[in-house]
């Protein structure tokens, strides 16, 4: 595990985006297509915000970004937190986001999870605790979102690198690792989108987790806020709206220009979880 120090992190920060605009780079069914040779280089992460998630070139591991540090979560259970400075210009996996989310997280909404938290059991209990806690004209906004404290479980997956160009993300999901650990502590960062996203991004929760302590961590599959021991954890949430989204498409890239890029909901729901 890599530490960063504050002051690597701090001279990062240099955002250029508005709080609570939604940035992202290419789009869903790229990935879906296996178009993952190129991409956002990692240095430019912190000009659109200090928050969100994404994934490498050549898929190689899912990313997190929270509170303006990133980490790389892979497939053999590794994690590392980058310097996106020093890594953007290496030629490796780490170089570039050929998929990322991102937003200048400035919370508008803070609650706990309520006392009867062990209701919340699933990723779609969530889903409908979300829909009820959030004000009507959410419905078919995006909403950034950020849990931390105490669970009861979670199973996340990570997905391996493409064994060669243009190896679909349905191929990858297929051989992906898949782990759940119980009673940790950690954060959830990620988004909520409204299902005219389809194609373009993830409709419906998109949402990743690391530990406290970066030992665990990857995309969520399942989780469990409530304890094992039938006492509700203490969770904190928070949460952004928002209403503008700047999407930034590759240009120079053969393999993007070239796909066939057709969505399909279906496909992207089995694949995302």
């Amino acid at each position: 595990m890599q530490t960063l120090n504050s002051q690597t992190i701090l001279s990062s920060n240099h955002y250029t985006m508005a709080a609570n605009v939604l940035y992202q780079y290419s789009v869903m069914a790229a990935l879906m297509d296996g178009v993952a040779e190129q991409g956002l280089p990692l240095d430019r992460l912190h000009e659109h915000g200090n928050f969100g998630l994404g994934t490498f070139r050549h898929m190689a591991g899912e990313m997190a970004m929270n509170e303006g540090r990133v980490w790389q979560m892979t497939s053999d259970g590794g994690i590392r937190e980058l310097d996106t400075v020093v890594e953007a210009k290496q030629d490796n996996d780490a170089s570039c986001c050929p998929f990322a989310m991102v937003t200048n997280f400035q919370p508008t909404i803070h609650d706990a999870l309520p006392v009867d938290a062990n209701s919340i059991k699933s990723k779609d209990d969530f889903s409908t605790w979300l829909d009820d806690r959030l004000p009507a004209n959410a419905r078919n906004q995006f909403v950034a979102l950020r849990l931390k404290g105490s669970f009861a479980s979670v199973t996340i997956r990570v997905i391996p690198a493409q064994r060669f160009r243009g190896q679909k993300l349905a191929e990858l999901t297929a051989a992906q690792s898949e782990h759940t650990a119980t009673e940790l502590r950690g954060t959830v960062v990620g988004f909520r989108s409204p299902g005219y996203a389809a194609g373009f991004g993830v409709p419906g929760l998109h949402l990743h987790f690391l530990s406290d302590d970066d030992t665990y961590g990857g995309h969520i599959l399942a989780l469990d806020m409530g304890s094992q021991k039938g006492q509700a954890h203490g969770i904190k949430f928070e949460a952004a709206i928002m209403s503008k989204l700047h999407l930034e498409l590759p240009t120079d890239d053969a393999d993007f220009n070239n796909a066939p890029l057709k969505p399909d909901l279906e496909a992207i729901q089995k694949a995302e979880g």
